[in-house]
């Protein structure tokens, strides 16, 4: 039972952050390239914004909710020529956990664009934006615990993007990924 709730939770771990260093070294900024990624003919509608999705194991729950979407979004620093900066303000709130060590970060989150590409956020020092950043670093999340902020991406500055995406990093997650859809 113990190694049954020890994988488990390594799932949602695993699920609700994804484990890079932003700290290390980078000789320049990673673009974020959109990724094709095919849509899934049974995905469920997407939800609006605003509007809390769950992210659940048997072990573990969570409340995911989009809340807002801003384009362009002002920053300190330019993005890359034919780019813009972008937000989505997502929540995530622990409903419930047998792990008091769950964790979340922003890469769980992404843009959908209109032609099904997806853009992954960027991991920007919290002194590019007067907004308040979502956890670019792993953040412990208890019980009852809720955190809130910006996820920030490059986007190419003509195309709007068309959704914001919750989906756990692992592609063997239990956890579906939740749309929320960006009205014009």
């Amino acid at each position: 039972m113990t190694a049954r709730i020890a994988a488990a939770l390594t799932v949602l771990g695993l699920a609700l952050t994804a484990c890079t260093n932003p700290l290390s070294s980078k000789a320049e900024p990673s673009p974020s390239k959109p990724q094709e990624t095919p849509a899934s003919p049974s995905a469920p509608a997407a939800l609006q914004l605003g509007t809390p999705g769950t992210a659940a194991t048997p072990y573990v729950a969570a409340s995911v909710t989009a809340l807002t979407y801003r384009q362009p979004l002002p920053g300190r620093r330019l993005p890359r020529t034919g780019f813009e900066w972008a937000g989505a303000e997502v929540e995530t709130c622990m409903k419930r956990s047998a792990n008091p060590a769950a964790t979340v970060a922003v890469q769980a989150w992404s843009l959908r664009l209109p032609d099904g590409s997806t853009v992954q956020p960027e991991e920007p020092p919290a002194t590019d934006y007067e907004v308040t950043l979502y956890p670019v670093n792993p953040r412990k999340l208890p019980a009852g615990a809720c955190v809130r902020g910006w996820a920030v991406f490059e986007v190419p500055g003509k195309v709007r993007a068309s959704g914001v995406v919750y989906k756990a990093r692992e592609s063997d997650s239990p956890i579906a990924p939740i749309t929320w859809a960006i009205g014009d």
